[in-house]
């Protein structure tokens, strides 16, 4: 691949403003989902019968819909943590190595 500028990596700290940016996310969606579960609960009230019914299965759907998302911003939070802090680790041993080599070759 002679005359290519390909380029590996990230910016430092993109994954760690990324899994923050996820926090966030999750942060509103429980806000309308907390709204949503009120409004719902309210309307649930004031139906009977198949309106009354329709209107619990669409709580009880939500309810675990929530919870599904819920569960894949956690994941993927701690994925991004993680990969944040192994990229780290691996740039600081690859550093490290890096000087070893350049100390060596000044030394002889």
């Amino acid at each position: 691949m002679t005359g290519s500028n390909i380029e590996f990596g990230h910016a430092e700290g993109a994954l760690k403003q990324i899994a923050e940016r996820v926090v966030q996310a999750k942060e509103e969606f429980g806000n309308h989902s907390n709204t949503l579960d009120g409004q719902i609960q309210a309307l649930k009230g004031k139906w009977e019968g198949a309106g009354g019914q329709a209107f619990h299965t669409l709580h009880v759907a939500w309810t675990e819909k929530h919870k599904v998302v819920t569960t894949a911003l956690d994941k993927f939070h701690a994925s991004l943590t993680e990969t944040e802090a192994d990229n780290k680790a691996v740039d600081e041993q690859a550093g490290a190595g890096m000087n070893n080599l350049l100390n060596r070759l000044g030394q002889q």
